[in-house]
Protein backbone atom coordinates (compact mmCIF):
# COMPACT_ATOMS: atom_id res chain seq x y z
CA UNK A 1 0.00 0.00 0.00
CA UNK A 2 1.33 3.44 -0.89
CA UNK A 3 0.62 6.79 0.68
CA UNK A 4 -0.32 9.54 -1.75
CA UNK A 5 -0.11 12.76 0.23
CA UNK A 6 -1.77 15.88 -1.04
CA UNK A 7 -0.50 19.22 0.19
CA UNK A 8 -0.74 22.70 -1.30
CA UNK A 9 2.17 23.19 -3.66
CA UNK A 10 3.31 19.54 -3.62
CA UNK A 11 2.81 17.18 -6.49
CA UNK A 12 0.81 14.01 -6.16
CA UNK A 13 2.81 10.82 -6.17
CA UNK A 14 4.78 8.47 -3.95
CA UNK A 15 6.40 10.10 -0.95
CA UNK A 16 10.21 9.93 -1.43
CA UNK A 17 11.88 8.12 1.46
CA UNK A 18 14.30 10.92 2.22
CA UNK A 19 11.67 13.71 2.15
CA UNK A 20 10.44 12.95 5.67
CA UNK A 21 13.98 13.05 7.05
CA UNK A 22 14.66 16.36 5.30
CA UNK A 23 11.41 17.90 6.52
CA UNK A 24 12.01 16.84 10.13
CA UNK A 25 15.61 18.06 9.98
CA UNK A 26 14.53 21.42 8.58
CA UNK A 27 11.61 21.88 11.00
CA UNK A 28 13.70 21.02 14.04
CA UNK A 29 16.68 23.24 13.28
CA UNK A 30 16.21 26.51 15.15
CA UNK A 31 15.91 29.55 12.90
CA UNK A 32 15.22 31.80 15.89
CA UNK A 33 17.54 31.10 18.82
CA UNK A 34 16.94 31.83 22.51
CA UNK A 35 19.42 31.89 25.36
CA UNK A 36 17.00 30.05 27.68
CA UNK A 37 14.73 27.03 27.16
CA UNK A 38 13.20 26.49 24.76
CA UNK A 39 16.41 27.03 22.84
CA UNK A 40 14.81 27.97 19.54
CA UNK A 41 11.88 28.05 17.18
CA UNK A 42 11.26 26.97 13.58
CA UNK A 43 8.23 26.18 11.42
CA UNK A 44 5.75 26.09 14.36
CA UNK A 45 8.06 23.87 16.46
CA UNK A 46 9.73 24.95 19.72
CA UNK A 47 13.17 23.37 19.90
CA UNK A 48 14.11 22.05 23.34
CA UNK A 49 17.31 20.83 24.88
CA UNK A 50 18.72 17.45 23.96
CA UNK A 51 17.00 17.21 20.58
CA UNK A 52 13.40 17.45 21.80
CA UNK A 53 10.80 19.60 20.10
CA UNK A 54 7.20 20.62 20.71
CA UNK A 55 4.27 22.09 18.79
CA UNK A 56 2.07 24.18 21.08
CA UNK A 57 -1.44 25.27 20.23
CA UNK A 58 -4.17 27.36 21.72
CA UNK A 59 -6.07 26.15 24.82
CA UNK A 60 -3.22 23.79 25.79
CA UNK A 61 -3.03 21.59 22.71
CA UNK A 62 0.47 20.19 22.23
CA UNK A 63 2.66 17.57 20.64
CA UNK A 64 5.94 16.83 22.43
CA UNK A 65 8.57 14.67 20.75
CA UNK A 66 11.63 13.41 22.60
CA UNK A 67 13.56 11.26 20.09
CA UNK A 68 16.27 10.12 22.52
CA UNK A 69 13.58 8.63 24.75
CA UNK A 70 11.53 7.34 21.79
CA UNK A 71 8.58 9.23 23.25
CA UNK A 72 5.72 11.23 21.77
CA UNK A 73 3.18 12.93 24.07
CA UNK A 74 0.03 14.42 22.56
CA UNK A 75 -2.29 16.58 24.65
CA UNK A 76 -5.81 17.26 23.45
CA UNK A 77 -6.93 19.70 26.09
CA UNK A 78 -9.51 22.41 26.69
CA UNK A 79 -8.11 25.06 29.00
CA UNK A 80 -10.73 27.53 30.23
CA UNK A 81 -8.71 30.34 28.59
CA UNK A 82 -6.59 30.41 25.43
CA UNK A 83 -3.34 30.98 27.34
CA UNK A 84 -2.30 31.26 30.96
CA UNK A 85 0.89 31.07 32.98
CA UNK A 86 -0.52 28.78 35.68
CA UNK A 87 -2.05 26.48 33.06
CA UNK A 88 1.29 26.32 31.25
CA UNK A 89 3.14 25.49 34.48
CA UNK A 90 0.63 22.74 35.33
CA UNK A 91 0.84 21.27 31.83
CA UNK A 92 4.65 21.34 31.94
CA UNK A 93 4.54 19.42 35.24
CA UNK A 94 2.20 16.86 33.63
CA UNK A 95 4.55 16.40 30.67
CA UNK A 96 7.53 15.90 32.99
CA UNK A 97 5.56 13.35 35.03
CA UNK A 98 4.64 11.41 31.89
CA UNK A 99 8.28 11.45 30.75
CA UNK A 100 9.42 10.05 34.08
CA UNK A 101 6.70 7.38 34.09
CA UNK A 102 7.59 6.33 30.53
CA UNK A 103 11.16 5.55 31.60
CA UNK A 104 9.79 2.50 33.47
CA UNK A 105 8.62 0.91 30.19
Amino acid sequence: MRAWPVHAGWRRGPWPADRSRRLVQQATTAQIKNSAPPTGYCDFWWIGQGGSYQASGIFGQSISIIPDERLVIVLNSAWPTAVGRELFITTSALLNTVREAAKDF
